[in-house]
């Protein structure tokens, strides 16, 4: 929950000191070679970091499909 609130204030700098992705070079590759990629993610850990921070490590656009909550109150 406190992730939510936080990736609305942090910094890009600390957000991207805060989340690492591994084998990098093979999204990389994958986009030198015109191909598209699909990542998911689990409801686990930082996955709201993710989205905010593929961007900076991707060259990749990135784009979130996601169900929206059934609560109006948690959605906003």
């Amino acid at each position: 929950f406190m992730e939510v609130i936080k990736v609305r204030t942090i910094s890009q700098k600390k957000l991207v000191k805060r989340l690492s992705f591994k084998n990098i070079e093979i999204v990389d590759r994958l986009y030198q070679e015109g191909r598209s990629i699909m990542a998911i993610a689990g409801h686990i850990g930082n996955w709201e970091w993710v989205g905010v921070n593929m961007k900076y490590f991707f060259k990749h656009k990135p784009f979130a499909v996601v169900k929206p909550l059934s609560s109006k109150f948690w959605e906003d």
